[in-house]
């Protein structure tokens, strides 16, 4: 566990020690444009991980990796695992109600560990739950297995909460082959959805289809989104200037950029700087 929990660094996906629990847990609150460093964003931080520190130590969860804005954390019964992510959840608006609702952003991702921990499998396992968080849309994310141990353990009883979605069997194996995909040619300018689909083996349709129902966005919403992401990112971290990171995220030109940045955002990229990176 790392002691800096406030240092508004990019959020780590380092496991610290390998658990002997077999289910995973990912949260991740805010993104890189509300990492502000002032009194309000710090208050906020400090009651969410006072609150969310208690309710993982309640439901006998362990904290493998724990950075200002996640949390990995393991452990052995889906029941513990499961309501702690909907107390954590539910719990977010209490002890923040007077916080723009714009800071109180939460996703949690539930995913089986694989019994075999050998080399990277285990990274690749916490990674894959990472995604789940920053793909899928909905607030708790839980694969397929854990809800089919859940409901063993449970004799068939089937969850039921508004903040939970289920992931069936065929949207995971279609998550892997966007995921796969879209890591390689995201920042390629010449991606479309007529590669994007035939990459991965759907029809423009069913491509659409699937991808809008996974992530609420056509698969031109998603690459834009995606590429969007990246640069935040390398804006926050002081990778390069405007320009020079409009075109390494696939976009031709920093004018175009600059556009979807502020549809997107609510703000152009200069002012996001000024106001989120050289201000800190």
């Amino acid at each position: 566990m790392t002691n800096n929990i406030y240092s508004h660094t990019e959020p780590s996906a380092i496991i610290y020690s390998k658990p002997s629990q077999n289910i995973i847990m990912v949260l991740e609150t805010g993104d890189y444009l509300h990492r502000l460093k002032d009194n309000q964003f710090d208050l906020f931080h400090q009651k969410f991980h006072n609150s969310t520190q208690k309710i993982i130590e309640k439901f006998n969860g362990n904290i493998l990796s724990l950075k200002d804005n996640s949390y990995i954390v393991s452990f052995n019964s889906t029941n513990d695992t499961i309501f702690c992510a909907i107390k954590i959840y539910g719990n977010l608006n209490y002890i923040t109600p007077n916080f723009d609702p714009t800071y109180r952003q939460l996703k949690i991702g539930v995913s089986l560990i694989p019994t075999l921990l050998e080399g990277n499998v285990f990274k690749e396992a916490v990674a894959h739950t990472i995604k789940l968080c920053e793909y899928v849309k909905g607030d708790i994310i839980i694969t397929s297995g854990v809800k089919h141990l859940y409901e063993n353990n449970n004799k068939n009883d089937f969850l039921h909460n508004e903040h939970i979605r289920l992931l069936k069997p065929k949207e995971e194996r279609f998550l892997s082959k966007l995921i796969l995909f879209i890591e390689k040619n995201w920042n390629d300018p010449t991606l479309d959805v007529t590669a994007f689909s035939k990459s991965i083996g759907y029809s423009k349709s069913q491509l659409n289809r699937n991808l809008k129902s996974l992530t609420g966005k056509s698969p031109n919403q998603f690459i834009r989104a995606f590429r969007l992401h990246k640069a935040l990112e390398l804006l926050y971290n002081q990778k390069g200037n405007i320009s020079e990171i409009a075109h390494r995220t696939g976009f031709n030109n920093s004018t175009y950029f600059t556009k979807c940045f502020y549809d997107n955002y609510g703000l152009l990229p200069s002012n996001y700087l000024q106001k989120h990176v050289y201000c800190n």
